[in-house]
């Protein structure tokens, strides 16, 4: 699996553009945007590269669940199982909030970004509302881990640098 420090060293740029799974990444067809981005283009789980016009074909790494074994990682098609990092070598810390509650990959991913000094691009984290699908694809989870709008808005509001990617 691949060192996040090392991936992100490749970028200069201080950015990195997180792609989340819900549903909002469709709405847009920023493919080409992502796909042009000056920093680390991170994917999370099952993520998929269609529609391409809206999702984009760029992954600069891959950040699983710790639910995949590296059995399922090999299985899953057209991805780069190099650029595979699994989210068990995060901090505790990083992947649960303070009351125990398990953080998506993707809220994992942001405070780790946050804490190596990188400012933050998040694009398709709506995963956490009740009036839409939790996937931009089909996949039936229900987990819908409701603490991440808190802590990405509570982050924000602390003043860390976290933009939406509508506003870069």
């Amino acid at each position: 699996t691949a060192n996040l420090r090392d991936e992100f060293a490749r970028f200069p740029s201080g950015k990195v553009l997180l792609v989340g799974n819900g549903p909002s990444i469709t709405d847009n067809p920023f493919g080409a945007v992502i796909d042009s981005f000056d920093g680390p283009v991170v994917r999370f789980n099952r993520f998929q590269l269609k529609p391409v016009e809206c999702t984009g074909t760029r992954v600069d790494l891959w950040v699983v669940r710790y639910s995949f074994t590296t059995n399922a990682i090999d299985k899953w098609p057209d991805h780069d199982k190099a650029r595979a990092h699994l989210l068990t070598r995060f901090p505790r810390d990083l992947r649960f909030d303070d009351k125990g509650r398990k953080h998506s990959s993707g809220v994992a991913t942001m405070l780790w970004c946050l804490r190596e000094g990188f400012s933050v691009i998040l694009h398709g984290f709506d995963h956490f509302r009740e009036d839409r699908p939790v996937h931009y694809y089909p996949y039936h989870l229900v987990e819908t881990h409701p603490q991440d709008k808190e802590t990405v808005g509570r982050y924000i509001e602390d003043g860390y640098p976290i933009r939406r990617f509508q506003n870069v």
